[in-house]
């Protein structure tokens, strides 16, 4: 998924001329990308010369330890709001039965879109 590095984005507009599906606009000097448009082809990110849009990759280690701090955060609220020794540990193991879901889900949606097929040149267009 793409998103904008605001440090990086001077508000050219390339971005915004170069998206096919209509998804970039700028507010305030800054692109901005409607997710529910966006049909991720990555014309935004090949065109944008300040390389401001950037990947989900790119966030990898930081949605990580965001996730991982939330967790603990948990983990503490419900220590000192039972005040019982177990209180954190069951709130662990809540979070890991959310991620394992989540991780099935998410492979079943791979498992299903890996067979799509790639369209064929005059589909393309």
């Amino acid at each position: 998924m793409p998103w904008v590095d605001e440090n990086r984005c001077t508000g050219c507009g390339i971005c915004v001329a170069s998206c096919p599906g209509d998804a970039i606009s700028l507010d305030g000097g800054v692109a901005v990308i409607d997710m529910d448009a966006c049909i991720r082809c990555g014309e935004c990110h090949e065109f944008c010369p300040q390389d401001a849009i950037r990947h989900d990759g790119d966030l990898t280690e930081w949605r990580i330890g965001k996730a991982v701090r939330r967790v603990e955060e948990c983990m503490a609220a419900c220590q000192k709001v039972q005040d019982t020794p177990q209180a954190a540990q069951n709130c662990l193991e809540r979070f890991m039965r959310h991620y394992r879901n989540e991780r099935r889900i998410i492979d079943e949606v791979v498992k299903r879109i890996s067979g799509f097929e790639e369209p064929s040149g005059e589909d393309r267009a």
